[in-house]
């Protein structure tokens, strides 16, 4: 149960049947976007948005970071996901 980061292979689907919730990787979902070329600038440069966030986050280490964690991504990443949402 909980939560599994993971792409889309077969050897994880035991793990999704048995309750785990499936989080896609950006990294994917941007590779797909680079290969699609220039029409897909825009939401690349929203996903490094999305990035730049995630790497000034404090370590997941302490409840007070985890709750920052969660503070900063709700008031600054749902905006970007919801541009993103659009341009899609």
């Amino acid at each position: 149960t909980g939560f599994v980061h993971a792409d889309g292979l077969a050897q994880y689907d035991n793990a999704f049947t048995a309750g785990a919730r499936h989080v896609a990787c950006w990294a994917h979902a941007r590779r797909e976007l680079l290969d699609a070329g220039e029409p897909a600038a825009p939401a690349v440069a929203l996903v490094g948005r999305l990035y730049r966030l995630e790497r000034d986050l404090p370590p997941p280490d302490t409840p007070d970071h985890l709750a920052r964690r969660a503070e900063v991504r709700a008031t600054h990443a749902v905006p970007i996901l919801n541009d993103l949402h659009a341009w899609l």
